[in-house]
């Protein structure tokens, strides 16, 4: 009688023990199950796959990484809903250090709209913001041109990703994108006080100055978090 296939609840136990057994540093290398997880059909089981990928450093996991990433992108409204495994495939990926610059720029403008209460909601956020830190660690010499138009991005969090992306580049070019960006302004007044940071981390003394400036701009939350980020630099 042929044996009945593993039940998804009995797949993720199966690798929760193996993240125990790394967390407690009993073994170094199990690679095999975790690859296994990668090419399951559910994308729980596959985003925990690569989480541990992650953990366990698994360099030699990055091809099949890249196979699942796009298995996933194949009507993704069912195949990863919520977009969970190509969120947790693509972080892995960025934490094993693979820096494809043209792997990451494809991502950049993936959405992946669904319903939610009153509308749509795009759960694709975190597949953009990785992309925006992997190009920008990538080296690319035109990641500042694909990185500038992400400052544009629907949503906040992946517009600060863009800030903080950009604060890794050049310090003149960062600078410079973030000062512009600062002074445009933004509808989110968390992205502006990301710009103050990374500004001051780039050139702490010119910047002080610059970030002082907007301690008299009209907008409350601009003015608190300039104040902040000063009393913290």
């Amino acid at each position: 009688m042929p044996k009945k296939s593993q039940s998804i609840d009995g797949k993720l136990s199966a690798l929760a023990d193996i993240q125990r057994d790394i967390e407690s540093e009993l073994i170094t290398e199990l690679v095999d199950p975790i690859t296994a997880a990668l090419g399951d059909r559910n994308n729980l089981v596959a985003a925990k796959g690569a989480a541990l990928c992650a953990r366990l450093r698994s360099h030699d996991s990055i091809p099949d990484l890249l196979d699942a990433f796009e298995r996933f992108l194949s009507k993704p409204e069912k195949s990863d809903k919520g977009c969970l495994a190509k969120s947790a495939i693509i972080k892995a990926l960025y934490d094993l250090d693979y820096l494809e610059a043209e792997f990451y720029r494809k991502h950049l403008s993936y959405s992946q709209p669904e319903p939610a209460w009153g509308g749509s909601e795009d759960t694709a956020k975190d597949i953009r913001s990785v992309s925006a830190l992997g190009l920008a660690a990538s080296n690319d010499h035109r990641a500042i041109m694909d990185l500038v138009r992400m400052l544009n991005d629907s949503e906040a969090e992946v517009r600060i990703s863009a800030v903080r992306a950009i604060g890794t580049l050049a310090p003149a070019t960062s600078e410079a994108a973030l000062r512009q960006k600062a002074c445009a302004g933004d509808s989110a007044a968390e992205v502006i006080d990301e710009c103050f940071r990374e500004l001051l981390k780039i050139n702490p003394e010119d910047s002080v100055e610059f970030v002082a400036e907007f301690l008299q701009t009209g907008q409350p939350e601009v003015r608190e978090f300039a104040a902040f980020s000063l009393g913290e630099s």
